[in-house]
């Protein structure tokens, strides 16, 4: 999932599983970056908690509703990117969007 340049938070939302020794791996990540400087307050001082702690409930809701079970608690990480990584970030994030833009056109013309 993705939010574009012009949303008050732009990013993307990438769920991920990888086989792991004892079951499977499931991961959310996330790639966010303010419109501005009021969103960047709002996301950093009462945004980035909540969701936070919403995407731990969808982690623990996708191992209830799998009949998994988690070792540890979910876990949780956040870093910042540097430029360069930021960069990479942007450039595979608007080239899926342009394939997924190009692949729903395609499938609107091929029906007509």
């Amino acid at each position: 999932m993705a939010t574009i340049e012009g949303h008050p938070l732009a990013g993307s939302v990438q769920f991920s599983t990888t086989d792991a020794s004892d079951g499977v791996e499931f991961a959310i990540d996330t790639y966010t970056r303010s419109a501005n400087f009021f969103d960047w307050m709002a996301m950093n001082t009462v945004g980035a908690p909540l969701q936070d702690a919403n995407w731990k409930r969808v982690v623990q809701r996708v191992i209830d509703l799998s009949g998994g079970a988690a070792d540890k608690s979910v876990q949780s990480t956040s870093e910042e990117l540097d430029d360069a990584a930021a960069e990479k970030a942007e450039k595979t994030l608007r080239s899926t969007v342009n394939a997924r833009v190009r692949a729903e056109s395609a499938e609107d013309i091929a029906q007509g």
